[in-house]
């Protein structure tokens, strides 16, 4: 089972409180609307776990443009299944970790932003996100990293200063103890921009990039609220994670 996550952190300007009251179980939205026909948020599940409140949501989708002769081109509304997991204050900073297409959780974030703005009647927010984006810090931090998660899968970097080499995609046991990642990850001058690794994590490989998002090919959970937890938890520890609110860590 293929998984993805993306992890974000509530903007500091926005009311938490009021962006979870959005997603009460059972809760409906119309967010906008395409040739007639209604788009919705819908808020099928709530539960409880350790780590905090997860929901499981429907969102309605327009699909790409398909060709259709002698026609204009069209887009179909279809309803996309996404889980959301709103980590416990106090003991995490305010992420949350959206499992779904990157392309449609990033959707998410303006739906979210158009709903919050209707329900509280706050026009100010209309415009900002009231989820930031956040950065994985790995290259900066991969000999803290690789102490978490020993035994690298897969690596990819780009922007590589080899004359014959630009890129590279890596697979396979232990690659932190391989030259080429002495060569394209640590060396100042040869080495390039990493955009993920891919560590062995509760018995998955989970690839970790570097905006923020974490996926697995073989992944034996459709919701995997520990194994993210988890590696949050390493990455924090790394001080591996660019967010808004502790953005005064990075100047040192």
């Amino acid at each position: 089972m293929f998984w993805s996550c993306s992890i974000y952190e509530i903007n500091p300007e926005f009311d938490r409180n009021k962006i979870e009251e959005i997603f009460e179980s059972g809760k409906e939205y119309v967010y906008g609307n395409y040739e007639g026909v209604e788009l919705f948020l819908f808020v099928d599940n709530k539960r409880q776990n350790e780590f905090g409140e997860f929901y499981e949501l429907g969102l309605d989708i327009l699909t790409p443009s398909f060709y259709l002769r002698n026609r204009p081109t069209q887009r179909i509304p279809t309803t996309a299944t996404l889980g959301i997991q709103f980590f416990k204050r106090g003991e995490w900073p305010d992420f949350i970790a959206i499992f779904g297409a990157r392309k449609n959780t990033d959707y998410l974030r303006h739906v979210i932003n158009d709903i919050y703005s209707n329900v509280y009647d706050d026009r100010e927010k209309a415009n900002k996100h009231s989820l930031n984006t956040i950065i994985f810090r790995l290259r900066e931090k991969e000999d803290c990293i690789n102490g978490k998660f020993p035994d690298m899968k897969e690596l990819a970097v780009e922007s590589i200063g080899e004359f014959h080499v630009d890129k590279a995609l890596i697979k396979g046991h232990q690659l932190e103890e391989s030259p080429y990642f002495e060569q394209w990850v640590r060396d100042d001058l040869i080495g390039g921009n990493v955009r993920h690794f891919g560590f062995n994590v509760m018995g998955e490989t989970v690839i970790i990039n570097t905006f923020g998002n974490m996926y697995s090919r073989q992944g034996k959970r459709r919701w995997p609220t520990r194994i993210i937890a988890y590696i949050l938890n390493s990455l924090l520890d790394c001080e591996a994670i660019r967010y808004q609110s502790a953005m005064t860590q990075f100047t040192q």
